[in-house]
């Protein structure tokens, strides 16, 4: 089953529900519900919605390489003094 079909048919149920609620309060809408276009799939973007991650440029990476260089002398000359 197509999914515009079954959004239709809930909204529809949901429209028929807000129908039955208002009567047992005693309440009638004078406005009642518009119903919204919804997109087709054909008609949706196709794009992804995910977040990019900023690229890090030659350099950053050379700048990150150099201090997890030293990092790493750093912990090998205290484990070496524990010795």
């Amino acid at each position: 089953m197509p999914v515009d079909q079954i959004l239709s048919m809930l909204i529809a149920e949901r429209e028929k529900l807000d129908k039955a609620i208002d009567v047992l309060r005693g309440t009638s809408r004078t406005v009642t519900r518009t119903k919204k276009t919804i997109p087709t799939l054909d008609a949706a973007p196709t794009t992804n919605h995910t977040r990019k991650r900023p690229r890090w440029t030659a350099a950053m990476r050379r700048a990150a390489s150099e201090r997890a260089k030293v990092a790493y002398a750093e912990r090998v000359k205290k484990a070496r003094k524990k010795r």
